[in-house]
């Protein structure tokens, strides 16, 4: 049976159990993942419907374009595997198993050890001041906009422009406050011997929703404020490549000699190549929407 579908579904680094639940849900309906596009937008083929049980697990592992798999992550699959889950997908943060025998035991992990592992991953420095840089530009756009207008709006599609500028840059900040602020009780609860909570799979789906719904208002505005909004859509593409750049650098922080030096020029081009039509974008809006 051929298919193939794409769902956007935000899973934070510590929703690995809703994330489970959200597999085992798309298992019964007969799709199963296949791979990480761009963006927590996920890509699933199309199969027989089956009951699975399904691990998230974060232990990094290789990326589309990794040069080595690390040791560590091939003795936590191999691992997993003589427990008798099976690896269905690993990713550069996912590693993803599955079973049908129903008496298996999970894969577990004590919780400061994971907490670890989390805070590795989204605490990063660099990854928090993309998104705080992203929300600042967003931000110092929507107020060119206005002070170039006199501050007060000439045209209903300056005032959209400028509350969908808001709008995402209130989105990086309130995502990334939010995960600092679980980030910080989490390890109060991991100091007194208390479980980590996490969102519920309901939660997840309405907070992607919403970010759905804010991405296709981005989108049907586009049409009528092309230059804006084209400025605001290199913006976010640049931030996410800026997030997989960073997480790929790590992945391959112990690699040598002409490794090394690859890892570095590709990170090279992708910043370089994303950040320079990021700023000639935001030359024309200054020379062209704003007259």
């Amino acid at each position: 049976m051929g298919g193939r579908t794409y769902r956007y579904y935000n899973f934070r680094e510590y929703e690995g159990g809703a994330f489970s639940r959200y597999l085992e849900e798309m298992a019964g309906k007969g799709w199963y993942i296949d791979g990480y596009v761009f963006d927590s937008v996920w890509r699933f083929r199309k199969g027989k419907p089956s009951k699975r049980r399904y691990n998230a697990v974060l232990m990094p592992g290789s990326s589309s374009v990794d040069i080595d798999e690390s040791g560590d992550t091939k003795m936590f699959r191999d691992f997993c595997t003589e427990a008798g889950w099976i690896l269905e997908y690993g990713g550069i943060v996912w590693q993803i198993f599955y079973t049908e025998d129903e008496s298996l035991l999970p894969i577990e992990t004590d919780p400061v050890s994971k907490l670890e592992i989390i805070g590795d991953i989204m605490m990063q420095p660099a990854l928090i001041a993309i998104d705080f840089i992203a929300a600042i530009l967003l931000i110092a756009l929507a107020a060119a906009v206005w002070f170039a207008s006199g501050m007060t709006f000439k045209s209903a599609d300056q005032g959209v422009a400028c509350a969908l500028l808001l709008l995402w840059s209130c989105i990086f900040i309130g995502g990334r406050i939010s995960m600092i602020c679980w980030y910080n009780k989490a390890v109060h609860a991991a100091e007194s011997g208390a479980s980590l909570n996490s969102s519920t799979l309901g939660q997840i789906k309405i907070r992607s929703s919403l970010k759905m719904m804010a991405f296709a208002a981005t989108v049907l505005a586009a049409a009528g404020i092309l230059p804006l909004m084209k400025t605001m859509c290199w913006l976010v593409i640049f931030r996410g490549m800026c997030r997989e750049a960073f997480r790929y650098r790590k992945e391959n922080a112990g690699v040598n000699g002409a490794d090394k030096l690859r890892v570095r020029i590709i990170l090279a081009v992708i910043i370089l190549f994303f950040g320079y039509f990021l700023c000639f974008d935001m030359k024309y809006i200054f020379s062209v929407f704003m007259k």
